[in-house]
């Protein structure tokens, strides 16, 4: 999937999840979605998004993901979650705030 015109991060990976196989090894280097990491913080890390989300790779881009890797991209997906999940709450509150 290397070299595509991938724009969106998290929409390929929710495709690839949605296919439920084993795979085991992807290239996705040189999409236009690491392009724009830099203005998209949350593809800026797409690497430990990647692991996380297709559990059952164990090549990225041809290098090997290892046990360590996976374990800290887990434990990364899930403090974004949680964080995410802060702020929405966050934000919940400040507009009960407002309306008082």
């Amino acid at each position: 999937m290397g070299r595509n015109k991938i724009v969106k991060l998290d929409n390929m990976l929710q495709y690839l999840k949605k296919l439920r196989n084993n795979l085991q090894v992807l290239k996705i280097e040189e999409n236009d979605f690491k392009n724009l990491a830099d203005k998209n913080s949350k593809d800026k890390d797409y690497r430990n998004k990647t692991i996380a989300t297709l559990g059952s790779l164990k090549y990225l881009d041809y290098k090997i993901i290892t046990d360590k890797e996976r374990e800290q991209a887990k434990d990364d997906q899930k403090e974004m979650t949680l964080g995410d999940a802060g702020e929405a709450e966050g934000d919940k509150n400040n507009d009960e705030d407002e309306q008082n």
